[in-house]
């Protein structure tokens, strides 16, 4: 079972892969924030890091045909991209990168329920960085960045700060806190 969700994960993968072509003429985006904020997830991250948004942020310029933009109120799913799954299964080896991957649908299939079950709206990272506007601030996130979890969610609400999530902690009482739901 464990090994038909890696072929089934991987080829999913592979299929919604497209090429990119390398244009020397790309348009960029200046990306500023302010300076004090962490640049980069350290490699002992503690949980308290991995779920601060401010981590992931981005300053200077990024292609803008590499941000994925979003400005409504959704969750956004970060799954592993190709290189990830190759390296993880280097890493760890087939048997427990099969293991992970297995958890990981597991917690992210629940946690889909529980977003479904309040009516909230999931968009897949299509990209490495996601821009979230909002009303007031716009954040611009490296969500593969080094050190950065290879799954996890991201709640948006325009009023508020993007929230990085781990599917395990996905609860109603984590959904009511953060989109104010009664």
């Amino acid at each position: 079972m464990k090994k038909i969700l890696v072929v089934v994960l991987v080829t999913l993968t592979f299929a919604c892969n497209r090429e990119k072509a390398k244009d020397a003429n790309v348009d960029t985006m200046a990306v500023e924030r302010d300076a004090a904020v962490v640049k980069s997830i350290p490699n002992d991250s503690t949980y308290e890091r991995f779920r601060d948004f401010r981590n992931y942020l981005v300053t200077g310029n990024v292609a803008v045909e590499d941000i994925q933009e979003v400005n409504s109120v959704c969750a956004v799913v970060v799954s592993p991209t190709d290189e990830q799954i190759k390296s993880m299964i280097e890493e760890n080896g087939e048997e427990d990168f099969s293991t992970i991957a297995d958890d990981a649908s597991f917690y992210q299939s629940e946690g889909t329920l529980t977003l479904d079950s309040f009516g909230i709206k999931t968009i897949e990272a299509e990209k490495r960085y996601i821009r979230f506007v909002g009303e007031s601030e716009t954040w611009v996130l490296d969500i593969r960045q080094k050190g950065a979890p290879e799954w996890s969610i991201i709640f948006f609400d325009p009023k508020k700060a993007p929230q990085v999530n781990s599917w395990v902690d996905i609860t109603f009482d984590e959904l009511i806190a953060y989109y104010g739901l009664k």
